[in-house]
Parts: structure tokens; sequence; C-alpha cells
């Protein structure tokens, strides 16, 4: 499987909008997969990193409505680092979720993103 990772220092700047740009044009040619391992400042109705990334790579459609689950696997509500924002909410970042999550990926896609 071929894969690329989306980094950057700071919120705010471009890694969804950037991931969502490259899984929009891979997806013309690939099975595309999106992962982003933890996200925060996830509020129920409002459109979220990890549905702005499904929705560029049209998984939605293979996935079935379990969909978000695979994108992400561990949201947190407020907008903070993943790792502050579970400590906050009472939990931590769930190490062996996160491994399990990017496996799942290498059987069901040509082309990993991950932010």
């Amino acid at each position: 499987m071929k894969g690329i990772f989306v980094t950057g220092t700071d919120t705010e700047v471009g890694k969804t909008y950037q991931a969502c740009k490259l899984a929009h044009a891979l997806a013309q040619r690939y099975s595309v997969g999106v992962y982003k391992p933890a996200a925060s400042g996830i509020e129920a109705g409002t459109p979220s990193d990890p549905a702005l990334l499904a929705e560029a790579a049209a998984v939605a459609n293979r996935l079935g409505e379990d969909y978000l689950k695979r994108v992400c696997p561990q949201t947190f509500e407020l907008p903070l680092a993943p790792p502050v924002a579970a400590e906050l909410a009472g939990s931590e970042i769930n190490e062996s979720l996160l491994l399990e999550g990017i496996q799942w990926w290498r059987t069901h896609c040509d082309f990993l993103i991950v932010e």
C-alpha cells in the first residue's frame, strides 16, 4: 500500500484542507483511504475534519454507515490537542486502537492518506 502523511505544527494551518484536496485528486484513480487517528473539537451536528476527509476520498459509499469510525476512531469534544482533550474528558489516547485502525486500512485501500 502506498501512502502519505500530512502534518503541520499547529491547528488551522491547512492540514485537513490539503489532505482533502489530495484525497479527492487521488480518488479519481485509486481506492483511497483516509485516516485521522484522533481528532478534537468534534461537536455533534457540525462538519468535522474526519467527515470532510471521508467525503473527499468517497469512502462512505465503500464502507457503509460506520465509515467515520474507520476514518477517525477517537474523537474528543474539547478543541484542544487530542491528548489534552482526552485527559480533560477523563480518557486517554488508546494506542492499540490507533494501530488497529491503520492496520485495517492496509487491506481496504490502494493509497492511504494519514493526517
